[in-house]
């Protein structure tokens, strides 16, 4: 949030600067991966913002939420659970596959077989 305001889109924040400038931001919306939902489940205890997440007791944030309350409450602390390292370090164990192709009418069965395994070439694949 802070970066966007920044003359080279890089914002450094350190504790005391997360605590002044990110804690009592409003709308609490505006703070990644807490959307409507989430934020509607927060106001039933009285929460509005980051600093409203650190007073509610975890027990009950845990109830609320399950496992993801370790990140909203990491969230509010300004806490990263991992390092650029590990982040860089990271390699997935699996690949993925496109799951969904879409086709357009007039291409036959074949066509189609052809164009996923890379054998026919078609300007719609």
């Amino acid at each position: 949030m802070l970066a966007k305001h920044e003359p080279q889109g890089i914002g450094l924040l350190d504790e005391t600067r997360f605590k002044e400038k990110i804690w009592y931001h409003q709308p609490i919306t505006d703070i990644w991966q807490i959307g409507k939902g989430i934020a509607n489940r927060l106001r039933k205890y009285g929460v509005v913002d980051l600093h409203g997440i650190t007073t509610v007791p975890e027990a009950r944030l845990y109830r609320e939420f399950g496992v993801n309350a370790e990140l909203l409450i990491d969230h509010a602390w300004g806490r990263e659970p991992c390092t650029m390292k590990e982040i860089h370090a990271y390699r997935p164990t699996k690949h993925s596959l496109i799951t969904r192709a879409d086709f357009y009418y007039g291409t036959t069965p074949l066509m189609n077989a052809l164009c996923l395994c890379g054998k026919w070439w078609n300007p719609w694949c």
